[in-house]
């Protein structure tokens, strides 16, 4: 489907230029590699095509019931085979994940660690996607995305049963001491530690 559509785009006389530079083809590129594909998550499931999304953007996940990071994106299907299992942990360090992507995350259940760290393509956008697990996420952590700001981290006080926000080097955050009271305020057993 993505090779179609690239085919198409690249290869179709068109009077309005689509892709002026190497930035524009990247930017383009990853809107397509973000896009939801509800026809593979009803083939494979929410967790499988999530862990496909996540890991084919640089990522690595955590399954239930293992103890080691995945992110072979070519061994993918054989370590489903081994472990029918629900995403756990998310650990996502300067990958190319955008918010149009984030819809992966409607239907999954066991998700309870998020680490985004040095995501530079990640924004206050993606934060009305995490309530779809705000019943199991308990643990997240946002280091040096510097598209984030206080209003996006002000919407985590939706994730009820969060216990622990990580926030370190996050240039777009300017009142800490706002976020810190909000979510004594709202989530009072959340630990908030921002650096």
């Amino acid at each position: 489907m993505i090779y179609n559509h690239l085919k198409n785009v690249l290869f179709t006389k068109s009077p309005y230029p689509l892709i002026s530079s190497k930035r524009n083809l990247f930017e383009w590129l990853n809107i397509i590699f973000n896009a939801v594909d509800n026809s593979r998550i009803k083939e494979i499931g929410p967790d499988r095509a999530c862990a496909e999304w996540l890991i084919r953007n640089g990522a690595s996940v955590k399954w239930v019931g293992v103890k080691e990071l995945f992110s072979d994106y070519n061994s993918l299907s054989h370590q489903e085979d081994s472990v029918r299992a629900c995403l756990e942990e998310i650990h996502a360090t300067n990958a190319s994940l955008r918010y149009n992507g984030f819809g992966y995350f409607k239907d999954l259940t066991h998700l309870k660690k998020i680490v985004f760290k040095d995501c530079q393509l990640i924004d206050d956008r993606i934060f009305p996607y995490l309530e779809h697990v705000k019943n199991s996420l308990q643990d997240l952590h946002l280091i040096s995305c510097h598209s984030i700001t206080d209003d996006g981290i002000l919407k985590c006080t939706n994730l009820t049963n969060l216990k622990s926000l990580y926030l370190h080097d996050l240039q777009g955050m300017k009142f800490k001491d706002k976020i810190l009271t909000e979510f004594q305020t709202k989530l009072p057993k959340c630990a908030v530690d921002i650096k």
